[in-house]
């Protein structure tokens, strides 16, 4: 990432306010103890000038703590977008964005499910 983006670059993540490197390096390795096998794919991608547009789709096995719910062993699928700004081929900007909602519902939510079915048989 060091080499990415420019000294000072505005990065902004999901639910939160502007963040520092070290917070987006943070985010980035609590994704990865939490998917180890993390992987995304670049839908689509776009550039007008300095900025560019990406449309993700990520994917990875729940294999850790998540939000503090144990792992699942489920395979999660997560869409998001990220919004750049570049000068001197460096990013300057960086703006994130992505479905958790999709991903905790394929992860985690799914357990609710499963046990609330489970409880209405006993009922």
């Amino acid at each position: 990432m060091d080499e990415l983006l420019a000294a000072g670059a505005t990065i902004v993540l999901p639910g939160m306010e502007q963040v520092g490197l070290n917070d987006l390096k943070a985010f980035a390795a609590s994704l990865r103890g939490t998917f180890p096998d993390w992987y995304s794919t670049t839908d689509e991608l776009m550039a007008a000038g300095a900025r560019i547009a990406e449309r993700w789709t990520g994917r990875g096995t729940h294999q850790g703590d998540f939000q503090g719910i144990a792992p699942t062993g489920r395979q999660g699928t997560v869409p998001g977008f990220v919004f750049y700004h570049v000068a001197s081929g460096k990013i300057t900007e960086f703006r994130g964005l992505f479905d958790g909602l999709a991903l905790n519902r394929e992860t985690i939510l799914l357990d609710i499910v499963n046990v609330q079915s489970v409880l209405s048989d006993k009922l």
